[in-house]
């Protein structure tokens, strides 16, 4: 990946139970306390969906680049 990458996006938590995202999963393991951490992942998995790639190049943001 290039020096200066940055992917905008979001956290997502997938609940395989109820087969659909899960905001409070999210919650959850957001403030999750060390011993629960690993089962809070292994029951309900995080990913980052990524919606944007913003860069910058030669220290010049690129975002109005198509």
């Amino acid at each position: 990946m290039p020096a200066g990458l940055v992917l905008d996006g979001e956290f997502l938590v997938w609940d395989a139970k109820a087969g659909q995202l899960c905001f409070e999963g999210l919650q959850r393991r957001a403030v999750g306390r060390p011993h629960s951490t690993r089962s809070l992942a292994a029951r309900l998995p995080a990913f980052h969906m990524a919606s944007d790639v913003l860069l910058q190049q030669d220290g010049i943001e690129t975002l109005a680049v198509p």
